[in-house]
């Protein structure tokens, strides 16, 4: 039995994006947890510096997988997904899960 046939496609996708996520999740979530330890000891008055801060890693993160790990895309393009489903789903993921860190710190600043 196929992988495809075994596993429904939605669940299948699911689980190959969190394996593109991985690939690259230590350094985001560093950057996350960076700036989540920052905002809880800050103000609130740091937050959109905090976020061009993660957004110039993301890009960064990207540029580098695009140029350097750019062998791994053809296996998930073999298997049924863009490049951008990848980075779209991937992306907002962690920025989910940038939104929850940050969310909980600025509570905790304000207590």
């Amino acid at each position: 039995m196929l992988l495809h046939q075994a596993v429904p496609p939605v669940r299948r996708k699911a689980k190959l994006i969190l394996l593109f996520y991985r690939s690259w999740a230590v350094a985001s979530n560093l950057v996350t947890v960076v700036c989540a330890v920052t905002l809880a000891n800050t103000s609130v008055m740091m937050l959109p510096f905090l976020l061009l801060l993660k957004a110039g890693v993301q890009a960064l993160i990207w540029y580098v997988m695009r140029e350097f790990g750019s062998r791994r895309l053809y296996y998930f393009t073999n298997l049924g997904l863009t490049p951008r489903a990848l980075w779209g789903w991937s992306m907002a993921f962690d920025l989910t899960i940038f939104a929850i860190c940050t969310a909980a710190a600025a509570t905790y600043n304000l207590l």
